[in-house]
């Protein structure tokens, strides 16, 4: 996974700040922040976290010319009305992968970033059945949490196929995001090619949480 960590990155940041309304995603910079730029203290947490991973992507970035801000996209994420954060996706041949990337989630904690969540997905939404993308989760589930601590739950969306994705939801412990359901969403029938006029959801038949640790 080294090597797939290192060419595709999705970070998303979250912080808490501002009153907005719920479920809008904004682009907006920082006070003293350039369009365009990112944090440099963020930017310090994610070179963190790469790791071992740093150094080849830092190699990858000077063979292609490229700069870490050319490589990300950055954009607001809003959870609720009083919390709000950073979605940072990876651009390019260093920091992007064709479908699902690695994702992260921080949240300020004084003056540095406490990574709040970590998976490989191609994006990241806040659960609201209200819009036809709900989050099922099943009422026997040994991991669901009674109390999200006035947190949304999350839904990651790996892609699959042209017909299917699989939804991994979490939610919010107090401390972290755990993952607590895993949904295959069909969209159609590639058989005959038949669309439906809604998402079917049915709960994945692999070992999703063990995969997910």
């Amino acid at each position: 996974m080294g090597r797939i960590k290192t060419l595709m990155l999705a970070v998303v940041v979250g912080m808490l700040a501002a009153t907005v309304p719920c479920g809008v995603t904004l682009a907006q910079t920082e006070p003293n922040q350039k369009a365009g730029e990112t944090p440099h203290d963020l930017l310090a947490a994610l070179q963190s976290d790469l790791k071992d991973d740093l150094e080849e992507t830092k190699s990858c970035l000077e063979q292609n010319g490229l700069s870490w801000n050319e490589s990300l996209d950055v954009e607001r994420f809003d959870f609720n009305q009083t919390r709000h954060g950073w979605l940072v996706q990876g651009l390019g041949r260093c920091l992007a992968g064709n479908d699902n990337s690695p994702t992260f989630l921080y949240i300020r904690d004084g003056d540095s970033w406490r990574k709040l969540l970590y998976e490989i997905g191609q994006s990241l939404e806040i659960c609201a059945p209200h819009t036809g993308r709900p989050c099922p989760v099943p009422r026997e589930s040994k991991r669901k949490s009674p109390s999200a601590h006035g947190w949304p739950d999350l839904a990651l969306w790996r892609h699959s196929s042209a017909w299917e994705s699989d939804q991994l939801v979490y939610r919010f412990d107090g401390n972290v995001y755990k993952v607590i359901a895993c949904n295959v969403v069909d969209y159609g029938n590639p058989t005959n090619g038949q669309h439906y006029s809604r998402p079917r959801y049915s709960p994945c038949g692999w070992d999703w949480w063990k995969a997910s640790q």
